[in-house]
């Protein structure tokens, strides 16, 4: 997404860091950054937010698993694997032990990581499983190095991106460079999968 940005505006730079929603939050909070991205947003003291987009969550696995073999899975279907899940501490891992539950489901933790990556590092060529957003393993599907299972029922992610409020009744203001990347963001941010 800054690569085509910074295309489509020579002129501005875009940084992009990565850290928990909490640092996130408190960098847009100090006027530390323009914006953040985060999942599962909300009304925070000092902070406001657009959304962004709705990720569709899949059952994300080797392509020799068994699970491969059905088209869809349901929450109780995992109940006999290994899961390799979100840190605890984050918003989407609350999400999904909830999302759980609600299903009868106490999952087996193999392992907890704070970010995609490694998690999907974790689960090549193991009988483990996740459930993650589908289009953060497009790649590593089309390279067959992973697989996906459509979950039933489906769950999302929401995305959001979160600005610092000017307080009740004050219009957004963002600078021209932020504005059209948050314009950027919201026109290729895809359909809800």
């Amino acid at each position: 997404i800054q690569v085509g940005f910074e295309d489509k505006h020579p002129k501005a730079q875009v940084r992009i860091d990565y850290h928990q929603p909490e640092t996130v939050h408190e960098k847009v909070r100090k006027n530390q950054c323009d914006l953040g991205i985060i999942a599962y947003p909300k009304q925070w003291r000092g902070v406001a937010w657009k959304p962004l987009r709705e990720e569709l969550m899949v059952v994300v696995c080797c392509p020799n698993h068994p699970l491969t073999e059905h088209e869809t899975v349901r929450p109780e279907d995992l109940a006999k694997f290994l899961l390799v899940m979100f840190d605890p501490r984050l918003p989407i891992r609350r999400h999904l032990n909830t999302y759980l539950s609600r299903h009868g489901i106490q999952p087996r933790v193999a392992h907890s990581f704070d970010n995609i990556d490694t998690i999907k590092a974790c689960i090549v060529d193991t009988e483990m499983v996740a459930i993650l957003p589908r289009r953060t393993v497009l790649r590593e599907v089309a390279a067959e190095v992973l697989a996906t299972v459509t979950l039933t029922p489906m769950l999302y992610r929401s995305l959001g991106i979160i600005y610092r409020s000017r307080g009740r009744g004050s219009e957004d203001q963002f600078s021209a460079v932020a504005q059209a990347f948050i314009d950027y963001l919201l026109e290729n941010a895809g359909p809800r999968e």
